[in-house]
């Protein structure tokens, strides 16, 4: 069973490969490494619980993905899930193509890191009704 479960994500992530590809141009196409950062920031926020891979980050709540399946959104807005205690452990360098955040109303408490002004691609920050 588990051998099954194993070929079944590796033909779904090859179907993706393939995918990015053929379809999205080139310049478009995030590179592999960048995608796995990606997936990697948001699995060490602690936002999110569950197992967050390559395959699985763009159907995460509150996540937008491009056709390149690169984060451009993020939308926590009354999320109770307390983020004030996680907020430090969110690497925003590793989502370039971040252009939406909207953290209104999570009960945050805590600074946001520096980094966070890494995102050029930043175009709307909403942090409204945080303490």
């Amino acid at each position: 069973m588990t051998f099954f479960v194993y070929y079944v994500v590796l033909v779904a992530v090859s179907v993706y490969m393939a995918t990015i590809i053929v379809i999205v141009p080139t310049s478009a196409k995030p590179s592999l490494f960048s995608l796995s950062m990606e997936a990697k920031a948001l699995r060490i926020s602690g936002w999110w619980s569950g197992n967050i891979s390559l395959a699985n980050h763009c159907e995460l709540e509150g996540i937008t993905c491009n056709e390149a399946r690169s984060v451009t959104r993020i939308d926590l807005h009354l999320s109770y899930t307390y983020l004030s205690k996680k907020l430090e452990y969110m690497n925003w360098t590793s989502l370039p193509n971040l252009e939406y955040l909207n953290l209104s109303d999570c009960y945050l408490a805590r600074s946001i890191s520096d980094n966070i002004g890494s995102l050029s691609k930043l175009t709307s920050l909403d942090l409204f009704s945080n303490s």
